[in-house]
């Protein structure tokens, strides 16, 4: 009888579009074998408006987690933006399928900014009844920014 060999993971949902492969945290030892009723971290693209707008150039990568009351009940999209601090007008956003662990890229030097969350559990796009979130402070520069963390809350 030969050994079987295991084909390799695929590559993580939420990964850049451009091809690069992000690295996952890393599980705790053991972590690997406990059951867990969580699918996988959530997809991510770049919302529609944005993605059809031609823009190109340098991308970093921005990567948290999604996380509070009201997430575990979204059965529609979560809805992010990225507003300018100075003007209040969305410079970027991106749809992720659930909450969790996302990882996006998005355009580099958009400057200071809040990142807004909706969670559209009925599919109508960010309105008073959603739980919503924001962390703001962000400046969106030439580097990657990681391990951020959005609470959102039930209206």
């Amino acid at each position: 009888m030969g050994a079987c060999v295991e084909a390799p993971p695929p590559a993580p949902p939420g990964a850049p579009a451009d091809g690069r492969i992000l690295e996952a945290p890393q599980e705790p030892q053991g972590a690997a074998d406990a059951p867990t009723a969580e699918p996988a971290g959530p997809h991510c693209e770049t919302a529609r408006f944005w993605s059809e707008s031609g823009q190109s150039g340098a991308t970093v990568v921005l990567s948290g987690i999604i996380e509070g009351e009201g997430a575990g009940a979204v059965s529609k999209l979560i809805l992010l933006d990225l507003v300018a601090e100075d003007s209040e007008q969305v410079v970027w956003g991106f749809t992720c399928d659930r909450p969790g662990v996302f990882s996006v890229s998005v355009p580099a030097e958009l400057g200071a900014v809040r990142l807004s969350v909706w969670l559209d559990a009925t599919g109508d796009g960010p309105s008073d009844d959603d739980a919503q979130g924001a962390l703001p402070g962000l400046v969106i520069a030439t580097e990657d920014l990681g391990a951020l963390a959005v609470s959102v809350r039930a209206p």
